[in-house]
């Protein structure tokens, strides 16, 4: 059965991957490039990877979200850094694990305005103000959110990398 959670968290990371590439090429491309709004092809690609990015995002949230929570150790190693604790035969957590998590909640915090923006802006309840509110606030979250995951991307890779060695020692 742990295989198979396990399985399902690579599957559903890798999808998620695949899906943030896509997205932010068709969403910061034609802003970036071509100094244009996403119309056309690129924005039905856009519209068709958005339901299984959030569905991972989701998923991915539920299932990380206990392996990444604080602990003691990590407030014991922002203690040290800030001087406010002397070193002592505590166990400390390590700087990259803790930037890895706290890029894993900005990931998630940042989820809810980028899914709530695009969803809002389908009803007829905001004008032509409050869509263009909702179109920032979708472009600044995704814009957070694709930070904050490459980030984390490379810290996994990192501290996975960092693993294996020891391991080979």
């Amino acid at each position: 059965m742990i295989l198979k959670i396990d399985n399902l968290k690579k599957l559903a990371a890798a999808v998620w991957l695949i899906c943030l590439v896509v997205l932010s090429a068709t969403g910061f491309g034609p802003w970036l490039v071509l100094h244009k709004r996403l119309t056309g092809y690129w924005l039905m690609v856009h519209v068709t990877f958005a339901p299984v990015f959030a569905l991972c995002t989701a998923v991915l949230a539920v299932m990380y979200a206990h392996n990444l929570s604080f602990d003691k150790k990590d407030w014991l190693f922002l203690l040290r850094i800030f001087r406010r604790r002397n070193a002592n035969k505590e166990t400390v957590g390590n700087g990259s694990v803790i930037v890895m998590k706290v890029c894993f909640w900005l990931i998630c915090v940042s989820a809810l305005p980028l899914f709530l923006s695009s969803v809002l802006s389908m009803f007829p309840l905001f004008g032509t103000e409050g869509q263009e509110i909702l179109f920032q606030t979708h472009r600044y979250s995704a814009l957070l959110l694709s930070l904050a995951a490459i980030l984390h991307t490379y810290l996994v890779i990192k501290i996975q990398a960092q693993m294996r060695q020891q391991s080979n020692m």
